[in-house]
């Protein structure tokens, strides 16, 4: 009698990661790269850590410029490098702002709110503002929402804000409400504006 035979099915292979950066156009895919290389970079000098160490290590903007321009690519920055490289302008302004001074009076300049202010101000609605900014943009009518959300919710700010100038509805001697209403429902000057203030 001969035993049945048993059909041996070879083990199927786990599919490939994704990667990150597929189906991307050129430019779109360096930009990409270039993040996900940066951020491979901070992990690897913040290997060693643990807690809250790490966490404080991973957002050291000093470490993270040195990773994004380790691996620079010949396009627009990505975001990481964006917001790492506006906190590093903001810490330098408020440093120069308070160039001078010495101990106790130094860490006193640079927590005054008008110092941070004054550094924090800009039109920087394509990029997260640092955690140094935050609290200085409480009344603002964005505060409080998510990253992708705030910067969503400022550039409509800012569409508003050009609209506003555009039709001269804030000055005295501007057009009356109806005019004025008239005036920014026009979609060509709309059109323009949220090119000037394209995220």
């Amino acid at each position: 009698q001969v035993a049945p035979q048993v059909a041996q099915v070879a083990p199927q292979a786990a599919p490939a990661p994704a990667e990150p950066c597929a189906g991307l156009s050129r430019i779109q895919a360096l930009t990409c790269q270039w993040q996900e290389e940066s951020e491979k970079c901070i992990q690897q000098k913040c290997q060693d850590c643990s807690g809250d160490q790490c966490l404080s290590c991973q957002k050291d903007t000093k470490l993270i410029n040195e990773c994004c321009r380790d691996n620079q690519k010949a396009t627009a920055s990505p975001s990481l490098c964006k917001s790492a490289a506006l906190a590093e302008d903001i810490n330098s302004c408020i440093n120069s702002r308070c160039n001078g001074c010495a101990g106790e009076q130094c860490q006193v300049c640079k927590e005054d709110e008008n110092t941070i202010s004054k550094c924090c101000e800009g039109d920087y609605h394509n990029v997260e503002l640092p955690e140094i900014c935050d609290h200085h943009d409480e009344s603002h009518s964005c505060s409080g929402l998510a990253r992708e959300e705030r910067l969503t919710c400022s550039w409509g700010e800012e569409v508003r804000d050009c609209m506003k100038t555009f039709c001269r509805c804030d000055t005295d001697d501007g057009p009356d409400a109806d005019a004025c209403k008239l005036c920014q429902e026009n979609m060509a000057q709309i059109s323009m504006c949220c090119d000037q203030h394209h995220l």
